[in-house]
């Protein structure tokens, strides 16, 4: 475990914002944001808003903010039922790639819910698999 910086108890921890945190403004005030309150990186929640979906715009967002991608938030919320896919497993793995795209070496995602009853069967499984496939946690 690396010592903390300067002598201080968990200063070693990335703390990033997430762009829903922001809500209702965009992907591109919260990486504004981020840059200028000076947090280590971002966490991209996954939904209607294109930037969060376009890898080539996050990048640029990057580049231009100084701020980087630490996690994708998958877009498994009630709220994003459509969003990359109405599979499940479709949005993990589209949140994979745009993970990979960008640079973030984390997905985040919610656990199935209770009707989600084929997704949840192999649930542990699935991410598993798709963690070593892919490298990305």
């Amino acid at each position: 475990m690396p010592a903390p910086a300067h002598g201080i108890p968990g200063a070693d921890i990335a703390v990033t914002l997430s762009t829903a945190s922001v809500y209702p403004a965009s992907t591109e005030v919260a990486f504004s944001l981020a840059a200028r309150l000076g947090y280590d990186g971002i966490e991209v929640m996954v939904w209607t808003d294109p930037a969060t979906q376009d890898a080539t715009r996050l990048r640029q967002l990057v580049e231009e903010h100084g701020v980087p991608v630490h996690s994708i938030y998958a877009p498994t919320l009630l709220l994003t039922q459509r969003v990359l896919s109405a599979d499940p497993w479709g949005k993990v793995d589209g949140s994979i790639e745009l993970a990979q795209e960008v640079g973030a070496p984390t997905v985040v995602l919610h656990p199935p819910f209770r009707w989600q009853k084929e997704y949840a069967r192999g649930f542990a499984e699935g991410v598993a698999e798709r963690e070593h496939a892919s490298g990305i946690t």
